[in-house]
């Protein structure tokens, strides 16, 4: 875990620059939305090495080892904070935030394990 590095987001000015590019194409005409993934879709791509039909892996980590699994949580959270204040800085109009895995953690699901 402590080999995870939380980046301060100037990795990603490329992400910026598109979108004042983009924006600046769009001319006013529509708005734009930047986007990220939350953190437990990320971290699940990540532990389950992409998608998945149960996410057991993940699931074990979040369950077997909450200390880790909130440490991993704690670093996608401040990395995708950034990610996202440098969008809206850069002219993102709106934020989404896709949580598409977190549905996995519904009781119907856990019996998986």
């Amino acid at each position: 875990m402590d080999q995870l590095k939380v980046i301060d987001g100037d990795e990603l000015n490329y992400v910026a620059e598109a979108i004042r590019q983009t924006r600046r194409a769009l001319d006013g005409r529509v708005p734009l939305i930047g986007f990220a993934g939350a953190p437990f879709t990320l971290a699940s791509y990540a532990i389950e090495g992409g998608g998945s039909r149960n996410y057991l892996n993940t699931k074990q980590m979040m369950y077997s080892d909450p200390t880790a699994w909130h440490r991993l949580m704690d670093k996608f959270a401040r990395v995708l904070t950034g990610y996202l204040r440098r969008q809206i800085k850069a002219g993102a109009q709106a934020i989404q935030l896709f949580h598409s895995w977190v549905g996995v953690c519904l009781p119907a699901t856990m019996s998986n394990m």
